[in-house]
């Protein structure tokens, strides 16, 4: 009898859990007529549309993927693909601010961990996959950046100051800005570590313990942009002393066959030089008796 009590009371969980994610799964949004109208309260730009960008690739990418590519996660009901037509005529302004201000079902709601800038910038950025959202302003490539590079020594810390010039060629500090950190290699550079720069346009990060370096211990640290489409393709590097010291040992300095002639053995020598003195002695030897049939043939 507790057996079957036990059964009962399972099936009637996982009932009331087929229930929740059906009513979850069907869910819709209800989007009020005079939201759909919501202007930003100010106009679309291309700088703002790149912040939008930014955002968008930290908070709302891993669902969404790529507009455009597919890539969103396969949930049920699937995320939005916003790079699709179909998204785009459905979904005003004012209807992408709402959605991303009061979430739904899986989709968080970003009205306390978004600034009202940082919406309208992902909106921004999500409308500008519709062919018709209008943009003010020229589109540049990216904005011209600068990274200052400075160490400490007994934290071993590389500190990184970002900046970028205003129209009046002014620097001013670049904040929400990512940055990587490289440690240079034969084959391809090594990552060691992200920051994002903040208000001061600051970042920093601990040279990592396990890195081996040069005879002495150096390195050279690459620092540059993660995303160049937005702040160019600006690169620093600088040599830390910070890494292990590895002493690289030349093969050739021992006795291998494929050694210099100075580390290879005596027999080994001559043996190669009576091989090759014989083979061209044979090579002779038929050249000259091939002459003298020739000469034979004549007379």
């Amino acid at each position: 009898m507790n057996s079957k009590k036990i059964t009962y009371k399972g099936l009637g969980i996982v009932m009331v859990l087929f229930f929740i994610f059906s009513i979850s799964a069907n869910a819709q949004w209800n989007v009020p007529d005079h939201v759909k109208n919501k202007k930003a309260p100010q106009d679309a730009t291309y700088e703002l549309i790149k912040t939008g960008k930014s955002v968008y690739n930290k908070k709302c990418s891993s669902c969404h993927g790529q507009p455009g590519k597919g890539d969103f996660l396969k949930l049920n009901p699937a995320p939005a693909d916003f790079g699709t037509s179909d998204f785009q005529d459905e979904n005003t302004e004012g209807t992408v601010f709402f959605k991303l201000d009061e979430g739904m079902g899986g989709m968080p709601s970003f009205k306390h961990q978004l600034s009202e800038t940082d919406k309208w910038c992902v909106t921004f950025y999500i409308k500008s996959f519709d062919d018709n959202f209008v943009v003010k302003g020229e589109k540049s490539s990216s904005i011209k950046t600068n990274l200052t590079v400075s160490s400490d020594n007994e934290t071993k810390k590389l500190k990184v100051k970002a900046e970028f010039e205003d129209k009046n060629e002014n620097l001013k500090a670049l904040k929400g800005a990512d940055v990587a950190f490289f440690v240079k290699r034969y084959f391809g550079n090594l990552p060691i570590g992200n920051a994002e720069t903040d208000e001061n346009g600051n970042a920093e990060i601990v040279f990592p313990d396990d890195i081996a370096g040069d005879s002495t211990g150096n390195a050279e640290v690459i620092i540059k942009f993660k995303d160049t489409d937005a702040y160019g393709n600006t690169t620093v590097t600088k040599t830390v002393s910070w890494a292990n010291p590895v002493h690289y040992e030349n093969p050739l300095n021992e006795r291998h066959m494929w050694g210099d002639r100075a580390s290879a053995p005596l027999w080994l020598l001559i043996t190669y030089f009576s091989v090759v003195l014989g083979v061209w002695a044979v090579i002779l030897w038929v050249v000259f008796q091939l002459t003298r049939i020739n000469k034979l043939a004549k007379k």
